[in-house]
């Protein structure tokens, strides 16, 4: 995706991604990016958050919309325009179709405790954890009472989701999140596992086993 990185580095300052992505896919820049990033940096971890979502065609959708008369945002968007987002390869063990609910009760709880674990309770990381998610899945999701215990209704209730007719799933929206706001912490990788059982489920149109 190096045309497309240059292309978006040539096209926009970092308040214009900002206002990108806040109107375009509805994600706040700063649960993406780190503030203090360079440039290149930011489109980096645009680029690495709109591939592990799959989001890509969306991010290039925009970018031409808000840049059409921009050359290199025109020619990437020519080249690029209706190729399927990378389909991951699922892990190897026994597969069945995938649908909800996702994960187990086990699984969920775990999810639960790892969130917990990393102090991912509270309203502003929950509206963080829940950022780029569909606003109509979002404004559906419980609110108030007690926060962990909130959490885990809000982790029951995108287990039941699965898949949206855009080909979006919220719970793998939301632990991308997680697995973004804990970076550098043990839990990260954990939910990253998560989140990657899923998307390999979906793209190859089956739930692979899990350890």
């Amino acid at each position: 995706m190096e045309s497309l990185s240059n292309a978006l580095l040539d096209a926009f300052d970092r308040s214009e991604l900002e206002r990108l992505l806040r109107f375009s896919l509805d994600v706040q820049l700063d649960q993406v990016a780190p503030r203090d990033s360079t440039m290149r940096t930011v489109v980096y971890e645009i680029l690495s958050w709109a591939a592990r979502v799959g989001r890509t065609q969306q991010l290039l959708e925009a970018a031409h919309k808000a840049r059409p008369h921009h050359r290199a945002i025109d020619e990437v968007y020519r080249e690029l325009a209706g190729k399927a987002e990378p389909v991951a390869e699922p892990v190897g063990g026994a597969a069945r179709k995938i649908e909800p609910p996702l994960f187990n009760p086990q699984e969920v709880l775990k999810i639960h405790e790892l969130l917990l674990r990393a102090n991912l309770a509270g309203e502003d990381s929950l509206s963080a954890l829940t950022g780029g998610m569909n606003t109509h899945v979002r404004a559906s999701l419980p609110t108030g009472g007690v926060p962990h215990v909130r959490l885990l209704l809000l982790l029951q209730a995108l287990n039941q989701i699965g898949e949206l007719s855009g080909g979006e799933v919220p719970f793998e929206t939301f632990l991308n999140n997680a697995a973004h706001l804990t970076r550098g912490r043990p839990e990260s990788a954990e939910l990253d596992r998560f989140a990657r059982v899923i998307r390999q489920g979906y793209a190859a149109g089956v739930r692979t086993a899990r350890e």
